[in-house]
This record gives structure tokens, sequence and C-alpha cells, in this order.
């Protein structure tokens, strides 16, 4: 009895703690700052300016370095690229929030209605769950840019309907910003998440359905991508 009352207040905390701060933590609808040519941000290790380049010599257009906008705490930035077919939109995020360093690829395609999108990181902190369903993450051992990518498209091929959706140039961030305002004004009629304020709509946190909901299967999810990250 002792033991399973032990067992069931360290899987309380276990998930507790981030429920809370999963319900707590103020969200920004587009966190992405306009593009800038350079960055001032920490760069640990120089893993942005590398994978940039890598990116430039796997034929990716360089968009920009975007600032993140969140604020205090949030001292990052994000270097923005696009395929050269131009059905993959790469961030490259570095810098440090709360101090702690960030390096980390995304590497996002879309359906070609939109309706669903593939993302591929190279980092399990930089994991986020998808409480809807729209937004399939899929967590990848680091390895060279254009291995990455490829990994990313041979992924997507399996899921794909159909041709994929293009960012169109001069509109690949505004395609994003369209996707992730969206899916918000669709988790808040679902009741997962709420605008702080109704009026402005530009912020929102998760309700405490919505944190309960994200944090216990994101947990699952994050902890079944990275088991099957070791297996390949």
């Amino acid at each position: 009895m002792v033991e399973a009352l032990l067992l069931g207040a360290i899987f309380g905390l276990i998930l507790g703690v981030p429920v809370l701060a999963t319900w707590w933590e103020p969200r920004l609808v587009w966190p992405y700052g306009d593009p800038q040519p350079h960055t001032m941000v920490p760069d640990p290790g120089s893993f942005g300016i590398m994978t940039v380049q890598r990116g430039l010599a796997a034929g990716f257009t360089f968009l920009g370095w975007c600032p993140d906008l969140k604020g205090k705490g949030y001292n990052l930035a994000y270097g923005m690229l696009v395929s050269p077919d131009r059905q993959t939109l790469a961030i490259v995020g570095v810098g440090k929030m709360f101090g702690v360093p960030l390096a980390a690829t995304w590497l996002h395609s879309a359906s070609g209605d939109r309706q669903k999108w593939w993302v591929t990181v190279n980092n399990p902190s930089a994991f986020e769950h998808d409480p809807l369903g729209q937004t399939e993450m899929r967590i990848v051992k680091p390895v060279d840019f254009a291995e990455q990518h490829a990994n990313h498209m041979a992924w997507v091929a399996t899921r794909l309907v159909g041709t994929a959706a293009a960012f169109a140039p001069g509109e690949e961030l505004q395609m994003l910003r369209a996707h992730k305002r969206e899916r918000i004004e669709l988790m808040v009629r679902s009741g997962l998440v709420r605008f702080i304020d109704p009026l402005n709509q530009d912020r929102w946190r998760y309700t405490l359905h919505g944190a309960v909901w994200v944090s216990a299967s994101g947990f699952w999810n994050q902890l079944r991508a990275m088991v099957w990250t070791r297996k390949r």
C-alpha cells in the first residue's frame, strides 16, 4: 500500500510539473520577428552558422535570421531556409532559453491542401506535440543537414497523398504563419487553449484541460519517438 502511494506520488510529480509549466507558459501565435541578414545571439559551437552554410551547399535559399519575440529569457534566433523544390522550410534555432543553450533544426513540409504537416527535428528538447493531429513531428538523430533533409523527404513520401505544398517565393513565412494561426484558432474552438487577450489574439495559453492532455500525450509520443530513433 505504501509502495503504491509512493509510486502514485512520484508519477503525479513527474506529470504534474510539466502540466503546471505547460498551463502557465504564455505563448505567441507567431514567435518570429522580421528576417535579418545576421544574428547576434549566442551560437553554441557555431551550430547555427555551420548548419546554414550546409543548407546553402545543399541548394537551399537563405531567407534570414528571425529573432524570437517571446521576450525576456528567450535569447534565440531562427535561420530560415527553403529547399530548391520549395517543398521544405528549414528552421535553424540557436541561442539560449533562460540560460539553457538551444541548437536544433526543424524541417517543415505540408500536403497540397495544407491540412497536414510533417516536421522533422534533431533535438528531443525541441519536440512539440500537436493535440489536434494536424502536425506529425518526428525526432531524428543529429546528422548532416543534407542527410536530415533526405531522410525527411523520404519519410514525408510515405505519408503524403498527392503532391506537397510549395512555399511560394516571397511568401514562405506567410504560409507557415497562416498554418500556425489556423491551428491555434482550431484549438481555441476545441477548448484546448485560450487567447490571453481575446481582442488582440496574438498570445495564448493552454487551458488546464489542454495542458493535461498535451503533457500526457506529448510525453508518451516523445518517449516513443526517442525509442524509435535509437532503434534506427
